[in-house]
């Protein structure tokens, strides 16, 4: 984060033997509501397809207001 303008998630990752437990809602939870956020005016997130639901309980959301998401890949 550069603490006021954008943040960003890259993945938030549950060991599979602690899953279906809310750990995922309570990391996005302590993650929102940390101090260092507070001002922070927009928190993206890389997710994969099939997370898009949990992720939109949490306010998130697909529609980013005409910004588009691009990526240069390089190499293997």
């Amino acid at each position: 984060t550069d603490r006021a303008y954008t943040a960003t998630i890259y993945d938030v990752i549950v060991r599979p033997d602690l899953r279906g437990q809310s750990v995922g809602d309570r990391i996005l939870t302590d993650i929102k509501a940390h101090p260092d956020l507070a001002k922070v005016r927009h928190i993206d997130l890389y997710c994969r397809p099939e997370l898009e639901g949990f992720y939109a309980r949490h306010g998130f959301t697909c529609n980013l207001g005409g910004v588009v998401a691009m990526r240069l890949t390089r190499g293997g």
